[in-house]
């Protein structure tokens, strides 16, 4: 019965007409006691079953048009930030190499210089990591 309720957590049921979300439940003694938003329901452990079986779950209809226009959106969002991720990544192109070889060189100038070259290090890092998944994702395809 434990994995029941807690399967019911944050979820909209419609129960003796009226829209309820489970928050919690916990069992005392043989009483199950479950807190929903509305209010607190108690149970004996012969009720419980009845309980969770008249629980009608709550769907969620969109109105006509809005899952189209969704995917519309996410649809552009994904076109955007394609375009702005390949200009980051050729922007980053230009010469990594020649930004490393200046943060050594300045490292060993200046002490004080180390906190931004592990800055560089990092972002360098995560230049490679984006390639290395990139090029996973192309070897897959």
């Amino acid at each position: 019965m434990e994995e029941i309720l807690n399967s019911l957590i944050d979820k909209k049921f419609n129960y003796r007409d009226k829209v309820i979300t489970i928050k919690s439940w916990k069992k005392i003694n043989s009483t199950y006691v479950v807190i929903s938003d509305k209010r607190t329901y108690n149970f004996y452990e012969s009720e419980i079953n009845d309980f969770v079986s008249s629980l009608i779950a709550v769907k969620v209809k969109l109105k006509q048009g809005v899952l189209e226009k969704r995917q519309i959106e996410l649809n552009t969002k994904k076109m955007e930030n394609t375009s702005v991720n390949e200009n980051v990544v050729e922007q980053a192109k230009f010469d990594i190499k020649e930004v490393l070889y200046q943060a050594i060189k300045d490292v060993k100038a200046n002490k004080g210089y180390i906190p931004q070259a592990n800055a560089i290090c990092n972002i360098t890092t995560q230049i490679i990591n984006l390639k290395k998944i990139e090029f996973l994702i192309q070897s897959k395809k």
